[in-house]
């Protein structure tokens, strides 16, 4: 299933159940020194999130008729798409929203907004990041999150894109290879033995493409 959700463009309103979750960024934003045109794009953030929960309770209540496992599922993005999946999987449970739970998240080139919001009772994290992201700074983000996995002893695996940028951009993909494989079948292989109970590989590499 490919999830769509609102952007900032259409000037999304979040409900009243997802409201506590923009109220806490706005303070954390303000703590950051953040400007008032970021603030005001947390409501299309936030909305990502509702909308990823939204798609996510069509599919349990369709399960049937789409022949879904609802129990036995990953979340996988990229950029924006991953900060949403990211947040749905590990940062929804102090707010009591309901949503059906993954297996595994797939992160590529997306962040936690407030440090510390890896949940133990979370699934487990597929991480790739540009080492040179000016988008999602890889220092901030994606090391700080491997470093609460680690803390709390939930499965992860890393991989660093030396010198990659903000999505595969000018670093071809065909050109990054992780123990001889492709991101692409690595981050299947991971998704993979979650789902299937197989004994996946917890690691952390930083990857200097070819």
């Amino acid at each position: 299933m490919s999830i769509n959700y609102r952007l900032d463009g259409v000037q999304p309103l979040v409900s009243a159940e997802f409201q506590p979750i923009l109220d806490d960024l706005i303070v954390e934003a303000n703590r950051l020194g953040a400007s008032a045109d970021e603030i005001d794009r947390l409501s299309a953030v936030v909305a990502a999130f509702e909308d990823t929960v939204t798609a996510l309770e069509w599919a349990r209540e369709n399960a049937d008729e789409r022949c879904l496992d609802i129990n036995r599922f990953a979340l996988w993005g990229s950029s924006a798409g991953a900060t949403a999946a990211l947040h749905v999987a590990h940062a929804l449970d102090e707010y009591f929203i309901d949503r059906p739970d993954p297996l595994v998240v797939v992160d590529y080139w997306g962040r936690l907004l407030i440090d510390g919001q890896v949940d133990l009772s979370g699934p487990p994290i597929f991480i790739i990041h540009g080492t040179n992201d000016r988008t999602v700074d890889h220092d901030e983000t994606a090391v700080v999150m491997a470093a609460e996995a680690e803390a709390l002893g939930l499965g992860y695996s890393f991989y660093s894109i030396e010198g990659g940028p903000h999505g595969f951009g000018t670093v071809n993909p065909d050109r990054v290879t992780i123990n001889g494989q492709t991101p692409l079948t690595v981050t299947m292989d991971f998704i993979e033995d979650h789902l299937l109970g197989d004994n996946p590989l917890y690691e952390t590499q930083t990857i200097i493409p070819n």
